[in-house]
C-alpha cells in the first residue's frame, strides 16, 4: 500500500511541477508529451513491481538479475523515446530529454527500491 501511495504522490508531484513550471526549465510544446509519459510511467511502475515479486523457490540472485535486467530495458527504451522525440524534430528536445529522464529517474528508484525489499522465499525442504 505504501509503494502505491509513494507511486501517486511522484505522478501528483511530477504533474504539478510540469504544469507549473515556466521556460526556460518547461515549454508549453513540452508539457502534453512529458505529461503522457509521466502517466504512462506511473500505470507502468506498479504493474513491474507485481511481475519483479520473486516466487516461490527462486534464487536470490535470480531476483536480483531480474530486477536489474528490467531495469536496463527501461533505461534503453526511455533513450529510445528521447531520441525518438529528438530525431522527430518536435519543439525544444533538450527540455523534454532532461525533463524525462528525471521522471524515468524517479520511478526506477521507487520500483528498483520495492522490488529489493521484498525477501526470496525459502526453498521448499522437501
Amino acid at each position: 500500500m505504501k509503494f502505491l501511495v509513494l507511486v501517486a504522490l511522484t505522478t501528483l508531484g511530477a504533474i504539478l511541477l510540469v504544469h507549473t513550471l515556466d521556460a526556460p526549465l518547461m515549454t508549453e510544446a513540452v508539457r502534453t508529451p512529458l505529461s503522457v509519459l509521466i502517466l504512462l510511467l506511473a500505470v507502468l511502475t506498479p504493474l513491474l513491481e507485481r511481475w519483479l515479486r520473486p516466487k516461490e523457490g527462486g534464487r536470490p540472485g535470480g531476483h536480483i538479475n531480474k530486477v536489474m535486467g528490467m531495469t536496463l530495458i527501461k533505461m534503453f527504451l526511455m533513450l529510445g523515446v528521447i531520441l525518438a522525440y529528438l530525431v522527430s524534430g518536435q519543439p525544444d528536445p533538450k527540455v523534454f530529454g532532461v525533463s524525462a529522464y528525471l521522471v524515468y529517474l524517479a520511478f526506477t528508484g521507487l520500483l528498483v527500491s520495492e522490488s529489493m525489499r521484498h525477501g526470496v522465499p525459502p526453498t521448499d525442504p522437501r
